[in-house]
Parts: C-alpha cells; structure tokens; sequence
C-alpha cells in the first residue's frame, strides 16, 4: 500500500469478484489523470477501483537517448515511485499544470505510461535541472498494448522555429509524415506544428483490423502489435529546449476516428432462456461510419461475468422479448472480456441506429444474459441506397454480358446456373436473375477465382460509353464474405494487367453477406482499362484463404461508379 506501481499501471478485474463490482472493474493506480466517474478508493492498495468503461487503456511509449533523457535532481520535486525515477509528465490537453497528470517513468532511454484511448495528451521531459525541457531528437513515439483502433493525439514541445527533418512511420514500407499548415488538417498520415504553442501534434493508432479474437484478458491486440513507431528528427537536435507555454488546448478530432458511443447493460432478467440468472455484463461501441479502412466499423470492448472459456457472444437483430436473428455477427471469443472490431453491412448499421441489436452471451449452446444496445449520443442512420434490385435483371442503362451461363476454363472452381449446379456445394442457390449466375469456390490464398476469356487473342473491344464493371453478390447462408479484388489482363496495353482491391465505397451493402444481394461497380478508369481486356479475374484476398460467393449479372455499364 505504500508503494506506487510503475508506468501508471492497470489491472482488468474481468469478473469483478477481486473489486465486488458487477460485471468486471479496472483496479488502477494512483494517476490523478485516469480518474473518472465511479472510481472508488481502496486504501490498502494504493489504487482505485474502477467500472469498466467505453474506452479503455493504451500505453505510449516515448524513446530517446540515455543523454537525452537524465535523471532530475533531488529537490527537484520530481518524486521517485518504485524502481526507476520520474523522467517526464504527462497531462491531458486543456488542462492545467496543477490538474491531473500522470508521472512517466523509464530507464534513462525510454520512458512510458498507461493512459486512456481515445483522448489527448502534451508530454514534458525532464533535464538534469529538472525543469521541462530538452525534448529528445530524434525521438520515437508509439501506442503499445492497445486494442485495435485505439488512437491518442500527442502534443510534443519544442523551441519556436523548430522544423524537422523527418516525422518518419517505421513500419514497413516506411510512410513519411507531411506537414500540414492548419490543426484541422491533422491526421494519421501527417503532423502539424503550432508556432503559438511550440507544440507538434501527432495522432498515433492501432492500426489491427480487429477481426482476431484479443488476448484471453481483453486487454490489447492478439499479437500485442497494431501500432507503428514514429521517428521525430528536429532541426534543434540536442538544445531542443521549449518554452513554457502552458498546456495546449483540446483539437477537434478527424472524422475517422471520431466513434458514435453506444452501450448495453447485459443480465439474466432480459434472457428468454435465463431469466433468473444473477449474472451482468457491460458492452461498450464506437461506431466509426467513416473508419480509416473505409469500412462502416463497431468497435467492441465487452465484459461480463460468466465464468469459463468457451462462451459465446453474438449480436443478433430482434424486439424485446423475442428470440434474435442472428446477423453473422458473431464475437471470436466469448471470455469475460472480449475485444474487436466488426465491419457491418448497410442493414446492420440501419438496425445498430434503430435500437433493433442487442447483445447475447452464452454458455452450453444456452443463453445466460443479454443486452439491448442503446445509443449514447449523436448517433447516425445510414443513408439511402439507390439501388433498385430490379436493376439488376431488367437495368434501366446499357450493359455489356461478361459471362452467360457458360463453362469456365479449368482451373478455375466455379459452378454454372444450369445442371452442373448440383456439384457446386450449393443445395439450392438462390440466384438473383438466373442469366449469368455461378457458385464460386476459393480454395487457397492465391489470387485466383472467376475469370471471362474473350475470344482467340486479340482481346474484347470495349465501347468508350461502359463506364465500370458491375455484378450482384450474395454468401451462403451464414457466412460472412471475403475481401474480394478484381484483375484484368489487356493486350496492347501497358502494363499489361491492373489488379485493384475492391473498396467498401464500391459495394453498394459496404460488406458482402448472406442477407442481401448486393452490387458491386468498379470504375474502368481505377481499373486503367487503356487497351483490350481478354481476361478478368475475381479474386479473394489472402485474409480470406477460403470463400465462397454467389455472383450474377456480371457485366460492363453505362453507370459511373460512386
């Protein structure tokens, strides 16, 4: 109890027997600057006993030089806390130099601390007077055991007139920085220097897609990685002495890491199959409609107290009281805290904005407790699709046929709309117009799957009125799809084959599932079809080693692609 733990640490209590609060607590140190609603003091820890909350904890790790980082003298009212010293400050933007700060501590060459996501911070170092100065150059800065998507903007001093060198990603391939003139411009791939403050801003993140189940403790990322290291080399060098301006003010956030909170409070009283269960739960949400990715992306930290590791968690679509559809939204892991991110379709985001979701957790193939989710403040409906299903068989604007219920050259696994659909794993496909339909089977990693040959070897003349490719796309029951791209080889052109991911923006349902038919149109121009197409691949991506897709209506338009 007298001692303060390093790095301004945390414990998740994911059950909440240790803290006695329902549905899992954070026990965390002492740091004036992590205190937030509900947190309780516990005395013979030396720490807080704290609820589950929306955001949750990173850590940012600054790295310099041993000479760069010296030890403060005594006296200097830099306190000493465990085994290593002080050796710099942090505090949250918009505060004041006697609000809420958190000590960091290191080892003369890094220093570190557990912070909240999500928020932002300035940093001070510390000199052998011990006053804030002497920023490291080159400095090195990251966001470790974190979740993915987790983000924190950083405020960096420096001398008025500084300029730098390099503000340098050191993940491969390394991604240089630009400077941009306004904090408004500010975002993952640049920084911006405030010559009022002396301040350079850097917005750092967890860049995993979220779709790996979180280690078992729901505290970060599978692997522990996600996160880059960004190199600062300032023209200061070793005299970065800044002054002493203040805390920097809050910056409005950039609209791809700005999250819709929602939230859903899980018991037994909600369960059809458990209404006398004493268990509880919290789910929190961020959902990101304009995500880095370009994905439409939940993010999700759920907690809950039913014991054991091979629960199951699941979010499905359906009014109180009754049993759900589920929506192929199902959690990777189902262990008392659970972390991730979820890409969802147009109708899933329509349902998340109408209240029709709720949370489910289970154990047995039984549920034991659920949880409507809610919004928890500005929330978003998606808008309109202006696809007309009816298009697709009977379309209002030319089109070109790519494929006509043909045979597929080997090796490609298809199955075609006629006889041959019984060997093409589907019972009963389903098909949307019936005219150019196949199952398509991805076997492995390679970018391979449908292709189209045109006739001999001169390739397919293509009309300068066809503005993009089109076709209409389903899953198998139950099965969420692939990250899908599409190749085309030309002749008489250079180079002669352009492969392209296809984006979110161009799939009309954002995601491809088994609920919806959904067209997919890719421009002519991304796809620099300069020349004679004679063979056109789809393709699954290496995330998705094996996939299966329903496809009809594959053909060239009149239509522009979004």
């Amino acid at each position: 109890a007298g001692q303060d733990c390093e790095y301004g640490w945390n414990v998740l209590d994911a059950d909440g027997k240790i803290s006695g609060t329902p549905g899992g607590a954070w026990i965390q140190s002492n740091e004036t600057h992590v205190l937030r609603e509900g947190c309780v003091w516990k005395s013979e820890w030396n720490a807080y006993a704290c609820p589950t909350f929306a955001e949750g904890y990173a850590q940012i790790v600054f790295r310099g030089t041993s000479t760069q980082m010296a030890n403060p003298p005594s006296g200097s009212g830099i306190t000493k806390t465990g085994a290593r010293t002080i050796r710099g400050i942090i505090r949250p933007l918009g505060s004041t130099k006697s609000g809420p700060k958190g000590q960091m501590q290191g080892d003369g060459k890094l220093v570190m601390h557990n912070v909240i996501s999500r928020r932002q911070y300035a940093v001070e170092f510390y000199s052998a007077a011990g006053l804030p100065a002497t920023t490291p150059s080159p400095l090195r800065i990251n966001i470790q055991s974190s979740n993915a998507g987790d983000w924190l903007i950083i405020a960096v001093p420096y001398p008025a007139g500084t300029t730098f060198s390099e503000v340098v990603d050191e993940f491969y391939p390394n991604t240089v920085r630009t400077r941009v003139s306004s904090i408004s411009e500010l975002t993952h791939l640049n920084y911006y220097f405030d010559t009022t403050s002396s301040h350079l801003y850097l917005l750092t993140y967890n860049f995993d897609d979220g779709s790996s189940p979180s280690d078992i403790f729901g505290f970060k990322s599978s692997d522990g990685g996600g996160y880059k290291s960004t190199r600062i080399t300032a023209s200061c060098g070793s005299s970065c002495n800044p002054p002493l301006n203040g805390i920097p003010k809050t910056v409005t956030v950039p609209k791809a890491f700005q999250g819709e909170p929602y939230v859903a409070i899980m018991n037994g009283r909600q369960s059809l199959t458990n209404p006398n269960a004493t268990n509880y739960g919290k789910a929190f949400f961020f959902f990101h409609p304009n995500a880095v990715s370009g994905q439409r992306e939940l993010h999700y930290k759920i907690y809950h107290d039913i014991p054991g590791l091979t629960n199951t968690i699941s979010i499905k679509e359906g009014a109180p009281g009754v049993e759900g559809s589920t929506l192929s939204l199902n959690i990777p892991v189902g262990n008392t805290a659970a972390v991730g991110i979820l890409a969802l379709t147009r109708r899933e985001w329509e349902a998340l904005a109408s209240g029709s979701l709720y949370v489910s957790v289970g154990t047995g193939g039984k549920e034991v407790i659920r949880g409507r989710i809610v919004c928890n403040g500005g929330c978003t409906k998606p808008p309109k699709s202006a696809l007309k299903l009816g298009d697709a068989c009977k379309p209002t604007y030319e089109t070109q046929t790519i494929y006509s219920n043909t045979a597929f050259p080997k090796p490609i696994v298809a199955g075609s709309w006629d006889a041959a659909k019984s060997t093409s794993n589907y019972a009963n496909p389903n098909f949307l117009c019936g005219n150019s339909s196949w199952s398509l089977v991805f076997s492995s990693t390679s970018a391979s799957g449908a292709s189209w040959w045109s006739t001999g070897s001169t390739g397919l003349v293509i009309d300068s009125k066809y503005k993009s490719i089109e076709f209409f796309v389903k899953t198998p029951v139950g099965k969420r799809g692939p990250r899908i791209g599409l190749n085309i080889y030309k002749e008489g052109a250079s180079p002669s084959s352009t492969s392209i991911d296809v984006l979110p923006s161009e799939i009309d349902n954002f995601v491809i599932d088994d609920l919806t038919w959904s067209r997919v149109r890719v421009s002519l121009t991304r796809l620099a079809l300069a020349g004679k197409p004679r063979t056109i691949y789809i393709w699954n991506h290496w995330t998705s080693p094996t996939a299966s897709l329903l496809i009809d209506e594959f053909r060239f338009s009149t239509e522009e692609a979004a």
